[in-house]
């Protein structure tokens, strides 16, 4: 949308491009789906490496931290209660990489977090460069 000078106009806080300007023919609904489904929205922009890091990057946390979770709730819940304590300090002294984990969970989780807010403002770039700005 334009105004009579051809000067872009704000809509819902989202600034559209003035007319003539290149936008990108992809959608931020598609976009913002795929960021919080399986990490993909780089890819379906056309940001190739970023995507498939992103992806790999968030794929890889999650496994990463199922299978450290998965193994504190098995020994925990192995033996009595009397003995659960001690059974977490035993997992806890031989897991170190366990708050590593956790932070590159949250570093992952920051940066898809980012690209949302980018997608909802209107200010994400496809692979050429130019803004996704159109919703559907």
């Amino acid at each position: 949308m334009t105004n009579a000078n051809g000067a872009g106009l704000e809509v819902m806080g989202i600034q559209s491009s003035p007319a003539g300007a290149e936008q990108s023919g992809k959608r931020i609904l598609w976009a913002f789906l795929l960021c919080f489904t399986i990490s993909a929205h780089r890819i379906y922009a056309g940001r190739y490496v970023s995507g498939i890091l992103q992806m790999a990057a968030a794929l890889g946390t999650f496994a990463w931290s199922y299978r450290i979770f998965k193994s504190l709730t098995d020994t925990l819940n192995a033996g009595s209660e009397d003995e659960l304590l001690d059974r977490y300090q035993a997992w806890t002294a031989t897991h170190h990489t366990s708050n590593l984990a956790l932070l590159a969970f949250i570093a992952v989780g920051i940066w898809v977090a980012v690209d949302a807010a980018r997608l909802l403002a209107g200010k994400f770039k496809d692979g050429r460069g130019m803004r996704i700005t159109r919703w559907v």
